[in-house]
């Protein structure tokens, strides 16, 4: 298990997914979209249901994220979306790409 946070500097207090949910409510929709349409590719995704289950658009789905100067990651922990075995999975989604109302 392990856990991300995001700190607005400007705020000077710890950003949420909620926080970004209040402004933008399709943006869990986004990331089940955009995840599973990466995560299909690799190679170690070997249960398409458990990625599809690991990926749905819920807040715990997506709860582990970390925002860089070009995109979002998001961090999928074991057992999420592949069994033990296939490890952990991370997701880069570029800003340009993410598309929400």
């Amino acid at each position: 298990m392990f856990y991300t946070i995001v700190f607005d500097q400007e705020k000077e207090e710890i950003f949420s997914l909620n926080d970004w949910l209040n402004c933008h409510p399709s943006l869990l929709e986004f990331f089940s979209c955009y995840s599973r349409q990466e995560l299909i590719q690799k190679e170690k995704i070997v249960s398409i249901s458990m990625m599809i289950e690991g990926t749905r658009p819920v807040i715990s789905n997506f709860s582990h994220f970390v925002l860089d100067k070009k995109g979002v990651i998001l961090f999928f922990e074991y057992y999420q979306v592949a069994p033990y075995s296939s490890g952990e999975f991370q997701v880069f989604i570029p800003y340009e790409k993410i598309k929400i109302a």
